[in-house]
């Protein structure tokens, strides 16, 4: 299965997210929903997922010129909201998934998703 397919099948695909990309640890895109601009982000997305939960917690993530407030990030995974819309971050150990939800999706599906993505991908060596 490609990386696309994961990003459009598994994520997008569920319902549960609106658009997803699953990005290397380095902010290179592996893959992502077409049409969403995010390689302007996703170097400082990394670099911001790596750095200790307090400074996570306090300065948020900006993707796609919207800053989402923390409202959780333990173990590398994120969840942030920006007015109804949120944000679903999950760190394997070379990748990390993203998934945005808007206003008419649970965000703990979302959440769920990207995490299941995530787990999939450490238990097979990404």
């Amino acid at each position: 299965m490609s990386w696309q397919q994961y990003v459009d099948g598994s994520l997008v695909g569920s319902g549960h997210v609106t658009k997803a990309a699953i990005v290397g640890k380095d902010g290179s895109i592996w893959a992502k929903t077409e049409g969403w601009v995010i390689e302007n982000d996703t170097v400082a997305l990394a670099q911001t997922m790596a750095q200790d939960a307090e400074a996570v917690r306090s300065k948020g993530i900006t993707l796609e010129g919207a800053k989402y407030f923390t409202i959780a990030f333990d173990d590398g995974n994120f969840y942030g909201k920006q007015g109804p819309n949120g944000l679903s971050l999950a760190m394997s150990d070379q990748a990390i998934v993203v998934g945005f939800h808007s206003e008419n999706i649970t965000p703990a599906n979302c959440r769920m998703t990207v995490e299941g993505i995530k787990d999939y991908l450490k238990g097979v060596g990404y």
